[in-house]
């Protein structure tokens, strides 16, 4: 009898960590995905003032051709 107890306890103590780990993987995928979008929209707006000052020099670019 006490065998069945502690093979039961030790199941749910295994089946909560396994919850756990799910549980931080998936936290761990959500934050790396957001930190990755973050540095997206970070590469875009420093892009956006360069290609902004590079616009004049383009359309003078077309006029010469």
């Amino acid at each position: 009898m006490r065998v069945m107890l502690q093979w039961k306890w030790l199941k749910t103590q295994h089946l909560r960590l396994r919850q756990a780990k799910t549980e931080i993987v998936s936290a761990s995928k959500v934050a790396y995905h957001s930190e990755l979008e973050n540095h997206e929209e970070l590469m875009i707006r420093q892009q956006q003032p360069q290609d902004e000052a590079e616009a004049p020099l383009r359309q003078n670019s077309r006029h010469d051709i």
